[in-house]
């Protein structure tokens, strides 16, 4: 059942459902949700943790076209049911003594925040590098939820791909693959890694993370939606 919604950005809303006799979740696995009159299920991932009381939360991506998203952001009403079914995915957060590396595109928003909570939430010294990959200004909510976490282990780093506002941006810009390259303070290899995103920023990380710097493969962890 569809208990709230909200905007975070011109594009991407927060949905809250609350579902009966949830199974619990691990911090960055996703459900397939299936809106009525929508063929196919959607994916979508948790963005918070599991409390035992079914309240998951899922950051969506609102597509022009889209009937899947535009039927969960603009026409599911609160209080209406549809079919939820998770968890699922390998890409949850593990237990490590490195601290940890989260990389997020569009609507990978919601697994990313869900590993940094896991994260945050741990009796450990580990530390969250959160990098944000956004388009321009217009999409800032979104920097807004990682701030939110207020956490003095939580390091943010928010790029943008084509700024346009009114006054210069004074963050980096470009991919975020790029920026994370070049703002890492030690060895590639002394962090665990966790990305989210489009398919492009899926494979830039990939090409970057185990060709050019070889990171062991059990120190990266993502989940490819096709």
């Amino acid at each position: 059942m569809l208990a709230g919604r909200r905007p975070i950005s011109a594009d991407l809303w927060e949905l809250r459902f609350l579902v009966p006799h949830a199974p619990p979740f691990w911090p960055g696995q996703y459900a397939l949700l299936y809106p009525a009159g929508v063929q196919g299920a959607r994916a979508y991932s948790m963005s918070g943790l599991d409390q035992g009381d079914g309240d998951w939360r899922f950051i969506v991506r609102l597509t022009p076209g889209g009937n899947g998203s535009t039927t969960l952001c603009r026409q599911l009403q609160e209080g209406e049911a549809i079919d939820i079914d998770g968890p699922f995915g390998h890409a949850y957060l593990r237990s490590s003594e490195r601290d940890v590396v989260c990389v997020a595109g569009g609507s990978g928003l919601g697994p990313m925040l869900s590993v940094a909570r896991g994260v945050l939430a741990e009796s450990s010294a580990r530390r969250v590098h959160f990098f944000l990959g956004l388009r321009n200004e217009s999409e800032l909510g979104a920097a807004d939820e990682v701030r939110a976490l207020h956490d003095a282990r939580l390091h943010t780093t928010v790029v943008l791909s084509s700024p346009h506002g009114p006054e210069p941006w004074a963050g980096p810009t470009g991919f975020v693959h790029q920026a994370l390259e070049g703002a890492l303070p030690s060895p590639a290899d002394a962090f665990d890694y966790y990305f989210a995103g489009p398919p492009p920023m899926i494979e830039a990380m990939q090409d970057l993370l185990m060709v050019r710097h070889r990171v062991p493969f059990e120190q990266i962890r993502f989940d490819r939606y096709v």
